[in-house]
């Protein structure tokens, strides 16, 4: 069974309908479920468990500037498209560079805070003014991940995020390539297909001790103990 968590994040029944639509055009149209445990639109997709993981790390981390490459057919687009939606700011620019694709992640992702780009993830890397606050790298094949990875490591902003799909599959040697710069803490999510999540830094310790004003009327105030 599907986790009922996904029409929630997905905007409700009549959403989730549209999400799920678009697998049709993927030969692998079947739910798949990998091990009783996980599940996949396609063949080719993300997880639904990794898109809600996701979704939640946007939501508790708020990032301003997100990157993803391979959007594929929107699945992670939209995931973290709503989730910056619902935090009220940020900013999402993913990529695909399979023509055929693109129509289909513009019209998901159109009343989303997401720009879609026809290309590879180095050229959007390349042309962003600002750096990432988190990186979602899931691009179809080892050089152009690896191209990807080299590229982002150093626009990545302190203690932001930069997670690696498939590190369970055969893109291990990404993860192991940027543990070895040795300036990211890092943990391996076990999947069938892995998740690498590193954040950038040390932590900011600056928070202990400091008093967080409710929003309500700003008259209360809690303290954040270490």
């Amino acid at each position: 069974m599907v986790s009922a968590n996904v029409n929630r994040l997905f905007g409700g029944q009549g959403s989730y309908n549209s999400w799920a639509s678009l697998k049709d055009s993927c030969p692998h149209s079947a739910m798949l479920t990998l091990n009783n445990k996980w599940h996949k639109q396609n063949a080719l997709s993300t997880e639904v468990e990794c898109q809600e993981f996701v979704y939640g790390l946007v939501r508790l981390a708020k990032p301003e500037v997100c990157l993803e490459t391979g959007s594929y057919l929107g699945d992670m687009s939209e995931a973290i498209g709503r989730a910056l939606m619902e935090n009220g700011s940020g900013i999402l620019h993913t990529c695909e560079t399979d023509e055929r694709l693109v129509p289909q992640v513009v019209k998901r992702t159109q009343h989303l805070p997401v720009i879609v780009h026809p290309c590879e993830g180095v050229e959007v890397i390349r042309d962003s003014a600002e750096p990432f606050d988190l990186a979602f790298i899931d691009s179809w094949w080892m050089p152009v991940r690896m191209a990807e990875v080299e590229a982002v490591v150093s626009r990545i902003t302190p203690r932001g995020w930069l997670l690696l799909h498939d590190t369970c599959q055969n893109y291990g040697a990404l993860h192991d390539w940027v543990e070895a710069l040795g300036d990211w803490r890092s943990v391996v999510v076990q999947t069938p297909y892995g998740l690498s999540v590193f954040q950038q830094g040390k932590p900011d310790w600056s928070y202990r001790g400091r008093e967080v004003r409710l929003a309500e009327g700003g008259s209360e105030a809690g303290r954040c103990v270490s």
